[in-house]
C-alpha cells in the first residue's frame, strides 16, 4: 500500500562490503522511494522536480530511458557523481511516473569500484515497472 499523499515509502537496500583499492570497506546503497502524487506531471517533470534538490553538489547526464535503460515506458534515467569526504561517488537515478504514483530508484557507489557493479546498478532499475 502506497504512503498518503505528501509522504514517501522507501526501501534500502545495502551491499555487501567492498574492498576499495586502500583497503576500505565500501557498502553500496540501492533505494527505492516511492510516493503517490496529486499532480499531472509527466515523468520529465517529475524528474526534473526531484533531481535538483539532492544535498549535494551532482553532475548528471539524462541517459534516457525505455528501452534501452529502463523496462517502463514512462522512465528517464540519469548518472551522475558527486564528491563526499573526499571521495568520488557515482549514482545511477531512475524515476518512474505513471498517473499519480511516482518511484525514485537510486544506487550510489563510490567511482572507484562502479565497474564491479556497473552491470548490477544497472539492471536493478531496469527491473522496475508500473503496472496500471
Amino acid at each position: 500500500m502506497p504512503p498518503e499523499v505528501g509522504k514517501k515509502g522507501i526501501v534500502m537496500f545495502k551491499h555487501t562490503p567492498i574492498i576499495d583499492s586502500q583497503n576500505r570497506p565500501v557498502e553500496p546503497i540501492m533505494a527505492i522511494l516511492y510516493e503517490q502524487l496529486n499532480d499531472t506531471l509527466d515523468v520529465v517533470e517529475y524528474s526534473a522536480s526531484l533531481i535538483g534538490t539532492k544535498g549535494y553538489n551532482l553532475k548528471w547526464d539524462l541517459l534516457g530511458g525505455y528501452p534501452d535503460f529502463s523496462k517502463d515506458p514512462q522512465s528517464a534515467i540519469f548518472k551522475g557523481t558527486y564528491e563526499r569526504s573526499s571521495i568520488e561517488h557515482t549514482v545511477l537515478i531512475g524515476y518512474i511516473k505513471r498517473n499519480n504514483f511516482g518511484v525514485e530508484i537510486i544506487c550510489d557507489t563510490t567511482s572507484e569500484i562502479l565497474p564491479e557493479l556497473d552491470n548490477e546498478m544497472s539492471n536493478f532499475i531496469k527491473s522496475f515497472i508500473i503496472k496500471n
